[in-house]
């Protein structure tokens, strides 16, 4: 219970900020951008010089319940069940879960790529498609799994911005609310190839999944009795987020996005749910990659050592 959105105004000796305090459950990163865009809209509006607040296309609720809709049906979506179905079963893994304990127990490596290498690294997959970025993170955890751990495989649930992905025909590009989509992939290493056929691995393997991933979560949360069960589960290990860019709005904007990212905002006594979870974004320019983990002795400096191979493969990958 309480306010699932408040704005505060901070007054400082080098300038005022506003501080905007959201509920993860009425907004996302998208969000972000286009409650920026209202606040400035009604801040021009306040001053008389327009009275202009845009709107949403479709309303969040709206596009909510037809998705659940559309993962009830189960004879329509009985094809994509069997196939995830079939991706679980062929899950060989074996062994106990790591611990993934609670949100105030985890420590976090933050690791960053300065903007001259950053601006390589885009340069460098710029043709590899749209989602590059995300794939050659991927294709870098992969090789660390392998260098650190030894491990042949990458256990990861991916997460998406969930505004796509099951052919609902509404426009909610504008529209403020909690859109996200999870999904598992198990990607395998291979010995001996270059880090253009890592990532390429890494592409091919996403694209090759049920509907790209992109209905996974629906379905495990509004599908039929048998996609919600053990049948359709991929255990993973990691979790994965690749925010994007959040792009800095033009020199003449009266709101900027704020360099001061906060941390700590989920609740200590929350439990993960994973053992690591990984976040990478772009801010100014500059890649920054953060690594969330329980901390140990003896885990700490693998996790050190984990996150320098992924940061050594995107160096590798960026000609430096």
């Amino acid at each position: 219970t309480g306010p699932l959105i408040r704005y505060g105004l901070v007054r400082e000796a080098e300038g005022d900020r506003v501080l905007c305090v959201t509920h993860h459950l009425v907004s996302d990163w998208v969000s972000q951008r286009i409650m920026i865009e209202d606040l400035e809209a009604a801040y021009v509006a306040s001053s008389g010089e327009s009275s202009f607040l845009r709107r949403g296309v479709s309303v969040f609720d709206e596009w909510s319940r037809a998705g659940a809709a559309w993962a009830a049906d189960e004879s329509a979506r009985r094809g994509l069940i069997e196939k995830w179905q079939a991706i679980a079963r062929a899950d060989s893994r074996a062994g106990e879960a790591e611990p993934a304990g609670h949100y105030g127990e985890v420590h976090v490596i933050p690791r960053e790529l300065g903007a001259e290498l950053t601006a390589a690294l885009r340069q460098a997959v710029g043709g590899w498609g749209p989602a590059a970025l995300r794939d050659v993170m991927l294709a870098a955890m992969v090789e660390a799994e392998r260098a650190v751990f030894g491990r042949d495989h990458l256990a990861v649930q991916l997460e998406g911005h969930g505004r796509d992905g099951w052919g609902a025909n509404m426009d909610v590009s504008r529209t403020v609310g909690w859109f996200t989509r999870l999904y598992p992939c198990v990607l395998k290493h291979r010995a001996g190839v270059r880090e253009t056929e890592a990532v390429a691995r890494v592409a091919a393997s996403l694209a090759s999944l049920p509907d790209a991933g992109a209905t996974y979560s629906l379905l495990r949360s509004y599908g039929p009795g048998v996609a919600r069960g053990r049948e359709m589960a991929v255990r993973t290990t990691i979790g994965f987020n690749y925010l994007g860019e959040f792009a800095v709005t033009s020199d003449n904007a009266l709101f900027q996005i704020d360099g001061e990212l906060p941390h700590g905002a989920i609740a200590r006594d929350f439990p993960r749910d994973h053992p690591l979870d990984v976040t990478a974004w772009i801010f100014e320019g500059r890649l920054h990659v953060h690594c969330a983990f329980l901390p140990t002795a003896e885990r700490g400096l693998a996790m050190e050592r984990w996150i320098d191979q992924v940061m050594s493969f995107l160096r590798s990958v960026a000609g430096k």
